[in-house]
């Protein structure tokens, strides 16, 4: 129920606000079919996030932390 299955969801809001955090916890957990949060189960499906805002090694190093 937090995210619509098969639909496009954007995450928006002020700098420093932790959407890339957010964002790699929802997609690695929708990836591989986790809880977000711990929480809300998932269905295993392909991710894509879209990052306008940082260089693609920012995600990299923010995703090993978060795995």
């Amino acid at each position: 129920g937090l995210i619509p299955h098969d639909a496009l969801t954007l995450i928006s809001g002020a700098p420093a606000s932790y959407k890339t955090f957010i964002t790699l916890e929802v997609a690695l957990k929708v990836a591989s079919g986790g809880k977000v949060f711990g929480e809300f189960r998932t269905a295993q499906c392909p991710v894509l996030i879209i990052d306008e805002e940082n260089h693609p090694r920012v995600l990299q190093e923010r995703a090993k932390i978060h795995g």
